[in-house]
């Protein structure tokens, strides 16, 4: 299930991400575990962006392709804000970028968790309203 793809890519990336934050800070990554670890966090984008614009595409059958121009146009300016955010913050040292990866791992994750719990906490609701409402009905 592509939510599931989803929630654990994220959670991987997310893990890798603060690892790759924590180690460079402490100063214990050499330049070939900082490419592995960025090589896995990368792979975790393999499974995250297919997976999440194909859920998030799926409510607009009929507008898909307005839906995914919006979408790409999102997706290319967090992309331009990070870089931006990681040039501003350049010190000649990996930090920024991984401070900046880290940060929207752990941001993504956290959408997707309070997102998630918001739609099933509103389709709950629906439910308890179509209930109360047949209930009126029988009345």
């Amino acid at each position: 299930k592509s939510e599931q793809i989803v929630v654990w890519a994220l959670i991987c990336q997310s893990i890798t991400g603060m690892v790759l934050l924590i180690a460079t800070l402490s100063g214990l990554l050499g330049v070939l575990s900082t490419v592995a670890l960025i090589f896995i966090f990368l792979c975790c984008q393999g499974f995250i962006f297919p997976n999440t614009s194909a859920l998030s595409l799926a409510p607009f059958s009929n507008n898909a392709g307005s839906a995914s121009a919006l979408m790409g146009g999102i997706q290319m300016s967090i992309g331009a804000l990070a870089s931006a955010i990681v040039s501003w913050l350049n010190d000649q040292s990996a930090v920024p970028m991984t401070a900046v990866m880290a940060i929207c791992a752990v941001g993504g994750f956290s959408a997707l968790m309070v997102g998630s719990r918001v739609v099933r906490y509103r389709a709950s609701l629906q439910e308890a309203e179509e209930e109360c409402s047949e209930m009126m009905k029988t009345l």
